[in-house]
């Protein structure tokens, strides 16, 4: 064979990994808090600064928050070999997250990993791999604000289940809105769907709950998504109304959350 090839010489250098503003956390631990984040970020544009995750380093923990204006995903990672020594915010492209997550699932993932800041770039490194991406400029919406620091309304279920009656029910969901309507009773939830002209679906999950009657609606996508992440046998599900923005959580657990706006139905 005789290949044309480009000097080696002409091939951009790669930067080298700052350790100064770095953190190390179990690279178990860095995969499941992107996992349990990215696929909140928005997906329509890559220049826009929702299709970013954003990400806090702090000498105690890391924390990633990513959202599409529709939902929210948060979680904050405690660390113990940390190199800040306060408080800096970047916002990765999810896309980054993404392949790095790729890249890394298939080590030991007793390993660690190392993420470091340095002049709009991020590094993030294994004892064998290294990426390096640039950061999105902008400013991330104050997330703090949309998450209710307290909810009055508290329902609580076992996860495989709640996800298998909402595929089942979401198998007549309208195509184009994804709506499938929550009716919580006490001790019971009532799942139902329908598309005009073709037909309707309602499937009942135990749950545990003995508030008021509740009505409430939601893209099937954005709770399925937000459920199979969690890592736990049960889930939580809170809110203030009907259409008030709802939290999803492992029960017992304030590390992750992540939050779903209701739709409105006639």
């Amino acid at each position: 064979f005789d290949l044309r090839t480009m000097p080696a010489e002409e091939y951009p250098l790669i930067p080298a990994m700052e350790t100064d503003a770095s953190i190390e956390v179990d690279l178990a631990s860095f995969l499941r808090t992107i996992r349990q984040t990215e696929f909140a970020a928005a997906s329509y544009e890559s220049n826009n600064i929702l299709s970013g995750v954003f990400v806090r380093l702090s000498p105690e923990a890391i924390e990633m928050v990513a959202t599409d204006g529709s939902r929210l995903a948060r979680r904050v990672e405690a660390v113990s070999n940390t190199q800040v020594e306060e408080a800096v915010t970047a916002i990765i492209p999810a896309r980054t997250l993404q392949e790095f997550m790729k890249l890394a699932s298939i080590q030991n993932e007793d390993e660690r990993a190392r993420i470091a800041l340095k002049k709009g770039q991020v590094f993030l490194a294994t004892p064998r791999i290294l990426a390096v991406s640039r950061l999105l400029d902008g400013q991330y919406p104050r997330y703090e604000q949309l998450i209710p620091q307290q909810n009055r309304i508290a329902a609580s279920a076992n996860k495989q289940a709640l996800i298998a009656s909402l595929e089942r029910t979401a198998v007549m969901a309208n195509e184009r809105t994804n709506i499938v309507r929550m009716n919580l009773d006490p001790g019971r939830m009532v799942l139902a769907a329908d598309t005009p002209d073709v037909g309707n679906s309602k499937d009942i999950v135990p749950i545990r709950y003995d508030g008021e009657p509740l009505n409430i609606a939601f893209n099937y996508k954005f709770v399925l998504e937000a459920l199979k992440v969690i890592e736990s046998d049960d889930v939580r599900m809170e809110t203030n109304g009907a259409l008030a923005p709802t939290v999803f959580r492992a029960d017992g657990e304030n590390s992750y959350l992540c939050l779903v706006m209701p739709v409105q139905v006639k």
